[in-house]
């Protein structure tokens, strides 16, 4: 007698938790941490089986595996999730046993499991930590690369640019034309540097200022006219609380159409064309407890005060694939001739020239969302 209440007393002190499940499905015993994990009530065991508290994306495996394990089958090491009485995830790993009659009878399955949901959520945020770190690193040494060709393309084209001027001294009527065309060609190649210099982040941020950036974005009417001409109706959601903002007017423009042609022209054969554009007046606390942490929209994104600046669409939306390229310079879907592939990349180049992050979110047929967390300084 001794022995048993000794066991008792260690199953229902334990942090682990420990089932007993019946033949039928339903709990013989749960100790204490158990019920505080998964917020039930002893009376509302009764009505409870082993299924109720399964996630339902693990439901068939665990059914699999209780039938297994009733058919005499040594399982090892399980993982799995359960659901708790409000619905929270909580993932475990533990072990299940038979507990038997001395004649071989099965009484019950025994399960001990800890709760691991703590360290599948830092396994989780740290994964996608390391791709944005791989990310970053990848586009940086992109920007380096492409940098250096923006330098010397520049230097020929000033080479180029001599030349024609010393043209234009004995100019003539019959290469005027091809004067012309020269420098149309020359213009094209400057502006085409200026978005590679944009991607390299080295461009000269010198003129920001703060700027009510709600009031700018209703006044775009190249926003606007750009979803006109799309069909697309257009949707802006501007937070009244946002403080002004220090940021270039064209940094911000360059930001927005770019963002919204791109959604526009994922729309183009889709029968329900919304574009919609949000700000928010963002606070991410230095302390924050685990939970709060992973409720984060963007747990990457370092404490601090943010505009918080989303362009959702309802487009065909993005494989992950591509999402990992979308902001490469040159790398574009369209065919060739029709796009030039440096719109997003400049985006990139802007944001993160100015410390702000970008996040994507896209799955294919239910649109994307580009969200930017752009840091609001002091000075």
């Amino acid at each position: 007698m001794m022995h048993t209440i000794h066991y008792e007393t260690i199953f229902e002190n334990a942090n682990d938790l420990i089932q007993c499940v019946k033949n039928d499905g339903t709990f013989a015993y749960v100790n204490p941490a158990w019920l505080r994990t998964l917020e039930y009530t002893a009376n509302e065991l009764p009505g409870l089986t082993y299924m109720d508290i399964i996630h339902p994306e693990e439901r068939e495996h665990c059914n699999l595996a209780f039938h297994e394990l009733m058919s005499g089958k040594v399982l090892g090491k399980v993982e799995t999730r359960f659901i708790s009485k409000t619905g929270r995830t909580v993932w475990v790993e533990g072990n299940l046993s038979l507990n038997k009659e001395k004649d071989g009878r099965i009484l019950s399955t025994v399960g001990i499991f800890r709760d691991i949901s703590t360290r599948k959520r830092m396994e989780a945020e740290n994964a996608a930590l390391q791709a944005r770190l791989l990310e970053a690193s990848k586009l940086a040494a992109i920007g380096q690369l492409v940098n250096g060709i923006a330098h010397n393309f520049n230097n020929i084209l000033t080479c180029v640019k001599g030349s024609i001027e010393l043209m234009r001294r004995h100019e003539t009527p019959q290469i005027t034309p091809h004067l012309n065309r020269m420098e149309q060609g020359c213009e094209q190649a400057l502006s085409l540097i200026d978005k590679l210099m944009a991607f390299s982040t080295e461009q000269c941020h010198a003129a920001s200022f703060p700027m009510n950036v709600n009031g700018y974005l209703n006044g775009l009417t190249a926003l606007h006219e750009l979803a006109k001409t799309h069909g697309v109706a257009l949707e802006l959601r501007l937070d009244p609380d946002l403080p002004p903002v220090l940021i270039k007017p064209g940094d911000l423009e360059q930001i927005v159409l770019n963002l919204a042609q791109n959604a526009c022209e994922a729309m183009n054969d889709m029968p329900n064309k919304q574009l919609l554009i949000t700000t928010e007046y963002l606070t991410i606390p230095a302390s924050t407890n685990q939970n709060s942490q992973a409720d984060a929209p963007c747990p990457c994104v370092p404490p601090g005060r943010y505009m918080k600046l989303t362009v959702t669409d309802t487009g065909r939306g993005m494989e992950p694939e591509l999402i990992s390229r979308i902001f490469e310079p040159f790398f574009t879907t369209k065919p060739m001739g029709q796009a030039t592939g440096l719109g997003l990349a400049m985006v990139y180049g802007i944001v993160y020239s100015n410390k702000g992050l970008i996040d994507v979110k896209s799955q294919p047929g239910k649109g994307s969302t580009f969200t930017i967390y752009w840091p609001l300084k002091h000075d």
